[in-house]
């Protein structure tokens, strides 16, 4: 599937069609994820680790956005 096609889907902006896709794709995955840790700690006695997880993601996040940057460059809006 490409960009052109997920642009059919939704608002013919490519931040706004995509952009829902990824809070989809986001929530279902962080349920299995964080739930099944959050159940593995809740077993060991310490679910406030989840958050500890939660943040080492976020911060790994930043840190693949930064490389990115980097190595490609800027993300720049394409003209019509």
């Amino acid at each position: 599937m490409n960009v052109q096609s997920l642009l059919a889907i939704g608002p013919r902006s490519l931040y706004m069609g995509t952009n829902f896709l990824a809070i989809g794709l986001g929530g279902a995955l962080s349920g299995i994820t964080y739930g099944s840790l959050y159940g593995y700690f809740e077993s060991i006695q310490h679910p406030e680790y989840v958050w500890y997880t939660m943040s080492a993601h976020t911060a790994l996040g930043m840190l693949f956005i930064w490389i990115f940057v980097k190595q490609v460059g800027e993300f720049q809006e394409l003209e019509e």
